[in-house]
């Protein structure tokens, strides 16, 4: 897989909010709709970790996409 500069720019604006004090984080600044870098892929991964719950709001994926991203 290429790395894309636009990929590695994923990781920079990703931002992780908790949203309450035990669960739960909101993710902002990336399109999971696209392919992800290695590096935010690997973020994400530890904030589920940590967060248990991420929110993705405003994603707007069809099916396909879902599978894709998941």
């Amino acid at each position: 897989m290429t790395i894309t500069p636009d990929a590695l720019a994923d990781a920079a604006t990703l931002t992780i909010s908790p949203v309450a004090s035990r669960i739960g984080a909101e993710i902002t600044g990336i399109d999971i709709a696209r392919l992800l870098s290695a590096a935010t892929v690997d973020a994400l991964w530890q904030a589920l970790c940590r967060h248990k719950v991420l929110f993705f709001r405003g994603a707007n994926l069809d099916d396909t996409a879902h599978d894709a991203f998941a």
